[in-house]
């Protein structure tokens, strides 16, 4: 169910959002509907939405066994054995993740709506074609596996949306650099969401004992992809796109 809103001011969500725009030293000419610079994104709040899946785990083995190609995407997701520590399967290829999971896709649209209008981002307003799933990824760490970057951001994304399927039973530990230069360790059990703004900067820490499993989604204002990668092409056709990334076996 979803938690209580987080209490805002009663001014209208275009003034909040101009009045925090004006507060960071940010144009007030930014548009809707564009992801804010990372140093202001860096002030946002990331809420927690409890509770949002009932069987987290269950999710996370019928993913697992999804036959598609599962990828290492930088050095540190190989371990010094040539073992792979850290895999992410792109659920939207070939419109998977909208074909066979569309039910739990409209519910992350509706709650990242929410959110997006309850802390007065209006990331997702103002223009024709949002929000749309720019990828939708499962990702699963055993130890040694993370994502050590602290400057890390979804780069182009406007909101991302991480939902915790299975919890490392130490280490990786979800966390964001905040404008103090601390890091900030954030609450995320099974079956909890996480949604924040794309340009904050984020990182989780290595896993050390256990396994992880997460399911990312980044929304944008683009065409809603079904390319087996993290495309960069908003409207543009994308090479790799559908039927040229199939499940394998």
């Amino acid at each position: 169910p979803w938690p209580p809103p987080t209490p805002i001011c009663s001014m209208s969500n275009g003034l909040q959002r101009r009045r925090l725009l004006r507060r960071f030293a940010v144009r007030r000419s930014t548009p809707a509907g564009c992801p804010w610079p990372p140093n202001v994104a860096q002030r946002s709040k990331v809420v927690r939405c409890r509770h949002f899946l009932r069987q987290p785990a269950a999710l996370g083995q019928q993913l697992a066994r999804l036959r598609l190609q599962p990828y290492t995407n930088a050095p540190e997701d190989v371990d010094d054995h040539g073992e792979a520590v850290h895999c992410t399967k792109y659920l939207q290829t070939d419109g998977l993740f909208q074909q066979c999971l569309g039910r739990l896709r409209q519910r992350l649209l509706r709650l990242a709506r929410a959110v997006d209008r309850r802390q007065g981002w209006n990331l997702m307003r103002g223009r024709s074609g949002l929000p749309a799933v720019r990828v939708a990824e499962f990702h699963e760490m055993h130890k040694g596996g993370g994502l050590r970057d602290p400057n890390h951001y979804d780069v182009g994304s406007l909101i991302t949306v991480d939902v915790m399927l299975e919890e490392a039973e130490a280490g990786g530990r979800f966390q964001t650099l905040e404008p103090s230069g601390r890091l900030l360790t954030h609450r995320f059990k099974a079956g909890d969401a996480l949604v924040f703004q794309g340009h904050k900067y984020h990182c989780v820490g290595p896993v050390k004992k256990g396994r992880r499993r997460v399911l990312v989604v980044e929304l944008w204002h683009g065409r809603e992809r079904c390319c087996g990668h993290r495309c960069d092409r908003r409207w543009k056709h994308c090479p790799f796109g559908p039927r040229s990334e199939r499940a394998f076996g």
